[in-house]
């Protein structure tokens, strides 16, 4: 399940820089563009609320390294991830 998820991340990754094009890496709230719509994409195929994501991103050092998600950014007392998805993507 863990190689099908990044497998999923490297794919959404690159259909969104491809998407986004000169718009790609430009960050939105300390996130590029892309990492906000590849989160977007996990969300939906894991079936999470937005509060379980930022839960579940906490435990994929390996995904959050790609999309380029710091732990603080996690940090629950702190949680910018989640408030930037859920302004997004709501």
């Amino acid at each position: 399940m863990g190689v099908a998820l990044l497998d999923l991340v490297e794919t959404a990754l690159r259909v969104a820089k491809q998407a986004l094009g000169k718009r790609a890496g430009k960050p939105i709230s300390g996130l590029a563009r892309e990492a906000h719509v590849v989160v977007h994409v996990v969300r939906k195929k894991e079936g999470h609320s937005y509060a379980e994501l930022v839960d579940r991103l906490s435990l994929m050092p390996d995904m959050c390294d790609r999309l380029g998600i710091s732990s603080a950014l996690l940090n629950p007392q702190n949680s910018a991830v989640f408030q930037v998805i859920l302004t997004q993507f709501s």
